[in-house]
């Protein structure tokens, strides 16, 4: 519960729920704050339709319902049929546990050991926020949970060979290149030059972004809540000679960072290809950074081409980075002549051209079982 006389914690110029802490949102603050200005109009009504002369209904006729919405508006809403009419309403918690209850009292099938085993909620709160929205998961775990699969496991050589592929989580790195940019051309030129740079240092990298494009998912949901924290944040047009608005407040918004990671991609497709021609053995691959987020597209000496074997509908780029390390995997592994593929898998920045320190090295092939 919050405490409601420490003011000094609350949100400025927001309303709080001090049982929840939820935050009312815009429609629901304007309501409850205009609540006695909406009082008084049905009260003037009140008196002007059944306690003047000219009254025009009974006084005891009905007194229509305000529509005024509250803390409870926010909370899921489930699909029911009342009258056989479809409606969208709000199951508190309370309602069902009666309900529950009175079920258990009248069935002998259902006893009250059987009713208080089950959440008594509206959503499942292990998956669901009160509002409805999805909870955001410890990722980590994934790989605690990968790491007790691996059926075999090889000692990484003492010197790195050069990576056959890199893989790069590349959100993190246009952050730290934007530091020093004073354009949106600026940043295109110094990531195009960084991602050519990696080339060097592996025959084929795969740049792997986030997608922006998704309303139902988890990450949209933690977007959700970022942007509604983010004040006053403006949506803008990327184009290479617009200086960069404030850093924070731009990418807080997922409109924003669409734009900025089509346009890279498209920046990277004009340019890329020229600086390889005289080197018909590198591929560049962008995933999931255009408009349509689920596409990939392979750059060479040859130009840019689309790569539908390789288009995907994952949001989140952690997870697309292991879809590409499987496909790069079966790419590079040959059972005959026992050849393992070394993989460079970074997350927060290219070992080329990084501290080393902050990506991660896959020196060998795992096998997985087959339950993996």
């Amino acid at each position: 519960m919050t405490q409601p006389f420490q003011t000094d914690r609350h949100p400025d110029g927001k309303l709080l729920n001090i049982s929840s802490g939820v935050i009312a949102s815009t429609k629901v603050q304007n309501s409850l704050l205009s609540v006695v200005e909406a009082g008084e109009k049905q009260m003037h009504k009140f008196v002007k339709e059944r306690l003047t002369t000219d009254e025009s209904k009974s006084f005891y006729s009905p007194i229509s319902k305000s529509k005024m919405a509250t803390f409870t508006d926010m909370k899921k809403q489930t699909r029911v049929v009342v009258q056989g009419k479809k409606k969208l309403v709000s199951i508190s918690a309370e309602i069902v546990f009666r309900r529950a209850l009175k079920i258990a009292h009248v069935r002998r099938d259902i006893s009250l050991q059987q009713v208080l085993s089950h959440p008594i909620t509206a959503v499942p709160t292990s998956l669901f926020h009160e509002d409805g929205s999805m909870r955001k998961t410890v990722k980590a775990e994934l790989i605690h949970v990968l790491e007790k699969k691996v059926a075999e496991q090889s000692a990484p050589p003492t010197e790195s060979p050069k990576a056959e592929v890199i893989i790069r989580d590349v959100m993190a790195e246009i952050h730290s290149l934007a530091i020093n940019c004073h354009t949106f051309g600026d940043l295109a030129q110094r990531y195009t030059s960084q991602l050519l740079h990696c080339t060097t240092k592996a025959d084929t990298v795969i740049d792997v972004f986030d997608q922006y494009d998704q309303e139902n998912s988890v990450k949209a949901e933690e977007r959700s809540r970022r942007q509604a924290a983010a004040c006053g944040a403006k949506q803008y047009q990327v184009i290479a000679g617009r200086p960069l608005p404030p850093w924070q407040k731009f990418m807080a918004l997922s409109a924003n960072k669409t734009e900025l990671t089509d346009f890279l991609c498209k920046y990277v497709g004009d340019h890329a290809p020229t600086e390889l021609v005289n080197h018909p053995e590198r591929e560049i691959y962008l995933a999931g950074g255009f408009i349509n987020g689920e596409t990939t597209v392979r750059l060479s000496e040859h130009g840019v081409e689309p790569i539908e074997d390789m288009f995907c509908s994952q949001d989140e780029a952690d997870t697309r980075m292991v879809y590409h390390t499987i496909q790069a995997d079966e790419a590079f592994w040959h059972p005959r002549s026992e050849r393992r593929g070394h993989y460079k898998i970074c997350r927060h920045g290219c070992p080329c051209v990084s501290n080393p320190l902050l990506s991660t090295t896959v020196t060998h092939r795992q096998t997985l079982d087959s339950n993996g």
